[in-house]
């Protein structure tokens, strides 16, 4: 009866010590748990303000693309304009220099 006692007494022994282990474990699971979901929610969080930078920089960069472009159209319509003013020039100096040569031709005759 002894030695069922001790054999009882070394099984509760061992069944508390196991208890004890896998409370520790699960402590420490925990623990880490925590830790994990902690390091997640502050990478969720700088991945949202990550978000957010590159949509206000794709925003920028949209109405920058947008100013380009017009001043692109803009400074093409001026190119545009200039050569037309060049051309045009040209034509008169060419109807001045005709003109004037009749006249002296005219002079001469």
């Amino acid at each position: 009866m002894k030695k069922l006692f001790k054999d009882q007494s070394a099984a509760r022994e061992k069944v508390d010590e196991f208890l004890a282990l896998t409370s520790a474990k699960k402590e420490t699971h925990v623990a880490r748990i925590r830790q994990l979901e902690a390091q997640l929610s502050e990478e969720q969080v700088a991945r949202s303000d990550a978000d957010r930078a590159r949509t206000a920089l794709h925003e920028r960069n949209k109405l920058l693309q947008g100013r380009l472009d017009k001043t692109h159209i803009e400074v093409a319509e001026e190119r545009e304009k200039l050569k037309n003013e060049i051309s045009d020039a040209r034509l008169s100096k060419k109807k001045l220099r005709a003109e004037l040569n009749r006249r002296i031709e005219s002079e001469k005759k």
